[in-house]
This record gives C-alpha cells, sequence and structure tokens, in this order.
C-alpha cells in the first residue's frame, strides 16, 4: 500500500512538472517531450494497477456473497441428480470434508436410503474403488464391480465403525456369496449381540432389506424374527 501511495505522488509530482515544461515546448522541445511520455507511462501504470485492484476487490466479493448462499438439501429418493453430484464432490473432498460428509450421510435416514436405492438400480455412475479414506469404503461399497464390493466390506472389517452398519447390511443379503459372507462377518463383529450400538443400527437397517432373499441368514445373526418369504 505504502508504494503504491509513494508511486502516485511521485506520479503526480511528474504531471505537475510536465504543466510546467509544456510552456517551454517551444524552447526546450527535448525536456517537454520526455516528461510528456514519462507521465503518460506512469499514468497508463496507474491505470493498470488501478483495475486490477478492482478485479481483486470484486473477486473478494463474490466469493464473500457465494459463502453466504446456503448449500443445496440434501438428495432424497428420486433426486438422482443429487446422489451423482454428491459421488462426483466426494472425489476431492479432504479429509475432514470427507468425514462430514460420511456423518451426514450415516446420520440422514432419507440421504442413506435414496443412495442405497438408486445404487443398487445402478442409476449412479463413477462409484469409486476403496481409497484411504472411510468414505470410499462406503462408496466403494456400493460399486456394480463385486470384487471392488468386497474389497470394501473388508476394508470396512478391518476398522469397525458404526457409519459402516447400513452398507454391511446392504452387501449382507447381495446375491455375491463372496461379498455376503464378508459382510455377515464383519457385522457378527460389529452389529452382533454384545455391541449394543451397532446391533440397533443393524435392525433398523434390517427392515429396509427384510424382504430380499438371503435375508435369512442376516435376520438370524441379528437375533429376530426373518420375515415371511425369507
Amino acid at each position: 500500500m505504502m508504494l503504491k501511495l509513494l508511486g502516485r505522488i511521485i506520479l503526480w509530482g511528474l504531471g505537475v512538472l510536465t504543466l510546467g515544461v509544456v510552456a517551454d515546448l517551444v524552447m526546450d522541445p527535448w525536456t517537454a517531450a520526455i516528461c510528456l511520455i514519462v507521465f503518460a507511462v506512469g499514468q497508463a501504470f496507474w491505470i493498470f494497477e488501478w483495475n486490477r485492484d478492482q478485479e481483486i476487490e470484486s473477486a473478494r466479493l463474490f466469493e464473500e456473497i457465494n459463502s453466504r448462499t446456503p448449500p443445496p438439501p440434501p438428495p432424497v429418493r428420486h433426486d438422482i441428480a443429487g446422489y451423482q453430484r454428491l459421488v462426483d464432490e466426494a472425489r476431492d473432498l479432504d479429509e475432514t470434508a470427507a468425514d462430514g460428509l460420511l456423518a451426514l450421510i450415516s446420520g440422514s435416514a432419507e440421504l442413506l436410503d435414496g443412495l442405497l436405492f438408486h445404487a443398487r438400480r445402478r442409476e449412479i455412475h463413477g462409484l469409486p474403488e476403496v481409497g484411504d479414506h472411510p468414505l470410499s469404503w462406503v462408496l466403494a461399497s456400493l460399486n456394480p464391480d463385486g470384487r471392488v464390493r468386497e474389497a470394501a466390506v473388508t476394508a470396512m472389517a478391518a476398522k469397525p465403525r458404526a457409519e459402516f452398519v447400513p452398507f454391511l447390511v446392504e452387501r449382507a443379503v447381495e446375491w455375491v456369496g463372496a461379498v455376503r459372507r464378508a459382510a455377515l462377518a464383519a457385522l457378527r463383529t460389529s452389529a452382533g449381540h454384545e455391541a449394543a450400538a451397532g446391533h440397533e443400527a443393524a435392525v433398523r437397517s434390517y427392515a429396509r432389506v427384510a424382504g430380499r432373499r438371503h435375508a435369512g441368514e442376516l435376520a438370524a445373526l441379528l437375533g429376530i424374527a426373518p420375515v415371511r418369504g425369507d
């Protein structure tokens, strides 16, 4: 700021000097011409700096306004575009933001229901493979590739968390035997009778899959009565 102020003082000083020598243009044309050129260059530089300052300030104001704009509401069932956006944006999140999104997904029954529903119908594309963050594990457990789903279940089983339970329940009733067995084994640890919190979460999730073909073994693991047709 001080450098810019000093530059402007010098620039205006040159301007005054230039006005003084204009009167001597006929007597000393070379000096007057040099002063005019210096003044013109300085004025152009000042205009450039002023425009750049205005652009920086405009960008700052735009960013401030955007930061005040509330984020869109979480997607729910049938909002396929919303779920696709969620999966796409999850790729670029840092660790803190990924933790927040995982907590949001696992803590919202409607959001979770729609995510599982549309992933099962293959309506969400670009589901990731297993990465470093637990968020990638739960999303990879919805991948169309059974090998990716099995790797995701293995990762979740190695580091049990309450957020994983709904996704493990989904995999515990799927058609690929290796994935199903891995999910059931993980649930025996994280949602067995001795793990009260995990067991409660698994029972709630069981209601969503109770009518599926392979739900009987899951019901037995949870110690609840299977629905008719299991």
